[in-house]
């Protein structure tokens, strides 16, 4: 199978990038595109575009299927006075990334496998900070190690869970 990531598109303009240059993705000459929402940390949010990128990759490696390895959004979450973290921004955002995969597989493109990223808040390894949230589970700790390390499901996971469990394929034999 071919393994692939996917957080954000970006645009380049033609005046910022030399004709013959290939475009790699080291967003130092990309722009934002002006119609689509961005994160917390500016990334551009663009389900369509995994779908795209799903087709393309099926298109060059048609012989491989697709997993879909890291696919999320980092955020501020915050811990609320009822002890629960709701972010139905990260429920939006993977609902929609998730419609787009149904729909590159119903154009036929072969994606065997799609994980969340994260299950867990981490360190982020973009900004190497803990506030820049991805997870589906909250960890109490802040960007200095400070917390008590506890773990609460955010309404992410809850939202998650029962998607799994509507969405989930019996084996056949």
């Amino acid at each position: 199978f071919l393994g692939l990531s996917y957080y954000l598109t970006t645009v380049t303009h033609h005046d910022t990038v030399p004709l013959l240059t290939r475009n790699s993705w080291n967003m130092g000459a990309d722009t934002y595109n002006p119609l689509l929402p961005s994160s917390d940390w500016g990334w551009q949010i663009d389900p369509v575009g995994l779908r795209i990128a799903l087709r393309r990759y099926a298109d060059k490696y048609p012989h491989l299927p697709l997993m879909i390895l890291e696919n999320g959004i980092g955020h501020l979450d915050q811990l609320t006075a009822d002890g629960k973290i709701h972010d139905p921004y990260r429920s939006e955002y993977l609902a929609a990334h998730l419609q787009q995969v149904a729909a590159a597989i119903e154009d036929g493109v072969p994606v065997i496998g799609y994980f969340v990223w994260s299950p867990i808040d981490i360190i982020s390894s973009s900004t190497c900070e803990m506030q820049k949230r991805y997870g589906l589970i909250y960890v109490d700790q802040d960007d200095y190690g400070q917390g008590s390390q506890q773990r609460i499901r955010k309404d992410s996971f809850i939202w998650y869970q029962q998607f799994i469990s509507q969405h989930r394929r019996e084996k056949t034999n």
